[in-house]
């Protein structure tokens, strides 16, 4: 295989607001302002820089089966102007970002082609764009900065190179594969945007907005909409009109606010004060705060009304969703850019490096009714259909496999219904007669059978009873009218979960050693039937033989890293653990312990079985169809109308089928098929 890299200088104006940095991708490819300044190719035996005219003829050879193209952020800049500017499909785009992430040099320092090349010692990346802001090539340009331009364009794409060669040893064939399949999501996008229904529902959304005021404004005499927004928004104005509606807003502890009263009360002398003397409290307004959620649903239709206007006017998801939605709908598809690997537990991230087009795919919540109608709008192109493939459970299949907790392997592996089991013993049911009955729709049987799901797909992490309790009233399962009773019950539903899945509650032990171990310096192996499924010790980060890190890797390739994990004082004296994440630039301290380690590793796990499902299946599929979606545990593709069957049954293999890494997990699918992104 060929190895080239290549590399778009574009114009853009920082006076203008036409930046990358203040305009996501898709929009600034797509602006009328666009203009490609150059392109810089390198390969192994040649390279050079072209403009205008001859920039086609530079491409010719990309689409070649031989030729792997690669570009730092090619998924989301480079690879996307190839097409839609040169029209240009490269045989194998391979963006060096995920490379970068997969090798764990993006745990250790930023994500920039500036950081990647100076870990891996490749040279030092020039400041080329001080030059060409707000320049137009070449008129705009002396004869000294043309010329430093364009070694500036060439040297970055010399160093792609370099960067993508000290790389590719340490990549799977699959890890590399899984790359491209992202890459062509975002730069050969097939979806497309119902401009008519996103201005309908855009209308509706202003409708039911500006009949909320109108209602409001005759009680509380707004003069101006922009007064009216004002007040919602501010938590003192919006607190005194529900007062005037005889309601007290509920209220919640501020950690952030009480931790620093205290720490200045201590600073002036009071060692011990008391818990009235430092506890901030403060309005609870927020979407995720459930007593004023519940105030939706209030007697008082005012006080409804006025609970319901905050919500929706202090996210307006919905609206700012449906704007970013329309600004592309100009008749051509819609790219879906994702990141591979960017998690720590190296599932996938939403959006590009730099600012984000405000797709977010992923975060289109299947169960939220509000997001119905944007899902409707994202539809197959004529002649095509769409099947998605979900994967049943995946994460607490994984969590029953690592712990070999064998009685819910068994559960998943015969086909029963585990949740229902759970359910038995937490209100004396029978299981049968709640699946039953839960299946039929019968509410009090769909509540019993709720609160089992709800803890074997969240308490499996060490979460407390209340947060659960939380969980539970969050999915609208409430167990009770009273509160209180609710969480006596959702406690008790708690305990049965721990005390029937002591395997898992081992696995969390068993892990907080391995932290421990891992922090000495020690390694070993753990997890799994066979209790080898991870190895963990220092590691070396690929391509930096100097750099090693307490590492758990994983039976796919993909190491878990943990930079600088140590122990850590807290307040009263007992230790806890630490390590090092980076976030673009900023590096931040987050705790590891034994029940947050077992969620990262069945997080990474369930992905590398997602992972090398798409990889299946894009084997399988071809000429057939292509993914070309991810939301969450479940694959998205595009087919030919007529092979609609077809793919929905290789799909179905591929996603019932494991690698040897993971023999014996009891896998399971399901399928769907459409015309819009409502399956998905």
């Amino acid at each position: 295989m060929k190895l080239v890299a290549i590399d778009f200088e574009t114009f853009f104006s920082t006076k203008d607001g036409y930046t990358l940095s203040k305009m996501g991708p898709i929009e600034y490819i797509r602006d009328p302002r666009f203009a490609v300044q150059m392109m810089a190719l390198q390969a192994e035996d040649w390279g050079g820089v072209a403009f205008g005219d001859e920039i086609p003829q530079m491409l010719k050879g990309l689409e070649s089966p031989d030729v792997v193209t690669v570009a730092h952020n090619g998924a989301g800049f480079d690879f996307l102007i190839l097409n839609e500017v040169y029209g240009v499909r490269p045989a194998h785009p391979i963006d060096t970002i995920p490379m970068a992430a997969w090798c764990g040099i993006t745990r250790i320092g930023p994500a920039s082609h500036k950081a990647v090349t100076a870990c891996l010692g490749n040279g030092e990346k020039l400041a080329g764009t001080v030059i060409s802001d707000g320049k137009r090539w070449p008129v705009d340009f002396t004869e000294d900065e043309r010329k430093a331009f364009v070694f500036y364009a060439s040297q970055d794409a010399s160093q792609c190179l370099a960067n993508a060669k000290a790389m590719l040893p340490y990549l799977t064939p699959d890890a590399l594969k899984f790359i491209e399949i992202t890459s062509r999501m975002a730069c050969e996008p097939v979806l497309e945007l119902d401009r008519d229904m996103l201005l309908a529902y855009r209308e509706e959304l202003k409708a039911k907005t500006a009949k909320a005021r109108e209602d409001l404004g005759k009680l509380f005499r707004f003069p101006d909409d922009e007064s009216f927004l004002k007040a919602v928004r501010s938590k003192p104005a919006f607190c005194k009109m529900l007062e005037i509606l005889g309601r007290e807003a509920p209220m919640k502890l501020s950690e952030k606010k009480t931790k620093t009263k205290l720490e200045a009360l201590r600073l002036t002398g009071h060692e011990n004060p008391a818990p009235e003397e430092y506890e901030v409290w403060e309005p609870a307004l927020a979407k995720t705060d459930l007593d004023f959620r519940a105030m939706e649903s209030d007697p008082d239709e005012r006080v409804a009304l006025l609970v319901r206007t905050r919500l929706e006017n202090n996210s307006s998801m919905q609206a700012s969703r449906t704007e970013r939605f329309l600004a592309l709908a100009d008749g051509r598809p819609m790219p879906v850019m994702l990141q591979a690997f960017k998690a720590h537990t190296s599932r996938y991230t939403a959006g590009n490096e730099g600012k984000s087009d405000g797709l977010q795919m992923q975060n289109l919540s299947k169960r939220d009714p509000s997001m119905l109608t944007l899902r409707r709008a994202i539809k197959a192109p004529e002649g095509f259909s769409l099947v998605a493939c979900d994967s049943s459970q995946v994460e607490a299949r994984i969590l029953a496999y690592v712990s070999d907790n064998r009685p819910l392997l068994d559960a998943f592996r015969t086909g029963a219904d585990p949740y229902a089991d759970l359910a038995e013993k937490i209100f004396g049911v029978p299981s049968k007669e709640i699946h039953d009955g839960a299946k039929s729709g019968n509410k009090q049987f769909k509540t019993y059978r709720n609160t089992g799901k709800t803890a074997i797909l969240s308490a499996g992490y060490g979460v407390g009873w209340r947060k659960y309790a939380d969980t539970l009233l969050r999915q609208g399962v409430r167990l009770n009218p009273d509160l209180n009773v609710h969480y006596e019950m959702a406690k008790h539903a708690h305990s049965v979960y721990r005390l029937d899945n002591q395997p898992i509650v081992a696995f969390w032990k068993y892990c907080g050693q391995v932290i421990e171990h891992l922090a000495g310096g020690g390694e070993g192996f753990f997890g799994g039937p066979s209790g080898r499924l991870f190895h963990y010790g220092y590691m070396t980060v690929a391509g930096m033989k100097y750099m090693q890190l307490p590492s758990i890797l994983g039976p796919n390739g993909f190491v878990l890293r943990y930079p600088g994990l140590r122990a850590k004082a807290r307040e009263d004296g007992s230790p806890e653990w630490v390590y090092d994440r980076y976030a673009g630039t900023r590096k931040a301290e987050a705790r590891v312990y034994g029940a947050s380690l077992t969620e990262n590793l069945c997080q990474y796990l369930a992905f590398a079985l997602l992972m090398w499902q798409a990889c299946r299946m894009a084997e399988k599929g071809r000429g057939m169809f292509r993914i070309i979606a991810n939301i969450h545990d479940s694959f998205l593709a595009v087919c030919p109308a007529g092979l609609e069957k077809d793919t929905e049954r290789t799909m179905l293999d591929c996603m019932t089928s494991v690698p040897d890494w993971l023999a014996g997990f009891p896998v399971g699918a399901e399928a769907e098929i459409g015309k819009d992104f409502t399956i998905a």
